[in-house]
């Protein structure tokens, strides 16, 4: 069938559940019908970006995993920062 075209379809009355009620739930019974395995699956393809990178973010990071190992600790108190690094 070419793309575009519609079918209309009527539920038969035999179906007395009535749980064939959106084009989701008729899709899904046409797809059982005819069969899950002769359906090949293919999985979609997205573009992938990489994360932008935050300069302050890394030196924070980088001052915490090199801490620990100077026997120091962090101590962070919030309103002495620059709104930039409180609001992450």
């Amino acid at each position: 069938m070419p793309d575009g075209d519609e079918l209309d379809v009527t539920v038969p009355s035999w179906r007395s559940t009535k749980d064939v009620e959106s084009a989701e739930d008729l899709i899904e019974e046409v797809v059982r019908l005819y069969g899950f395995e002769e359906i090949e699956s293919e999985l979609p393809t997205l573009p992938v970006t990489p994360p932008t990178v935050n300069k302050l973010r890394r030196q924070d990071w980088a001052i915490r995993e090199n801490f620990p190992h100077k026997d120091s600790w962090k101590c962070i108190t919030l309103p002495l920062l620059p709104s930039l690094i409180q609001n992450g």
